[in-house]
C-alpha cells in the first residue's frame, strides 16, 4: 500500500524518506547513507588559514620525515 504525501510537509516527506531507507538499507545503512549529505558548519578555508598561519613548508617537510 502506498501513502500518499503532499510534497508541501516536508517532515512528512522527511520521515517517509528515512523509512523507506531504513526498510532498504537497514538502520545502520541508512544512517551511513544520510551522513554522506552532512553539510557541516563554520569556514572551513578561514579556520583552515587560521589554524596553519604559522606552519612553514620546513615544518611539513619535518613532519612527513622528508628532511634531508
Amino acid at each position: 500500500m502506498i501513502n500518499t504525501i503532499h510534497i508541501n510537509d516536508i517532515k512528512g516527506i522527511q520521515a517517509a524518506g528515512f523509512n523507506a531507507l531504513v526498510e532498504s538499507l537497514g538502520a545502520v545503512g541508512a544512517v551511513k547513507f544520510m551522513m554522506q549529505f552532512d553539510t557541516g558548519s563554520g569556514d572551513y578555508t578561514k579556520e583552515r588559514h587560521n589554524i596553519l598561519k604559522d606552519v612553514t613548508m620546513n615544518d611539513v617537510v619535518n613532519e612527513l620525515g622528508l628532511a634531508d
